[in-house]
């Protein structure tokens, strides 16, 4: 598990796929765009994510302001 600068979450990869959110701040990017603790990002736009280093590299290049689109699976479904 890492805590990354900056975006305020840290995530870890889980079995099925998918990347599990916890210590989110709430005032974070993704905390204000309502995402929560114990939400797995299945899928952002097109891409998966089969760990957080992936998924950490893919992000650093996103650029600022840029809208994407998330699939989170929360309280299983």
């Amino acid at each position: 598990e890492r805590l990354r600068a900056g975006l305020g979450l840290a995530l870890d990869a889980v079995a099925n796929g998918g990347l599990r959110l916890s210590n989110l701040q709430p005032n974070s990017t993704f905390g204000t765009a309502g995402l929560r603790n114990d939400d797995v990002i299945l899928r952002v736009g097109d891409r998966r994510f089969n760990n957080n280093g992936e998924f950490y590299d893919w992000i650093s290049t996103v650029q600022p302001g840029q809208q994407l689109g998330l699939v989170v699976l929360r309280d299983g479904r």
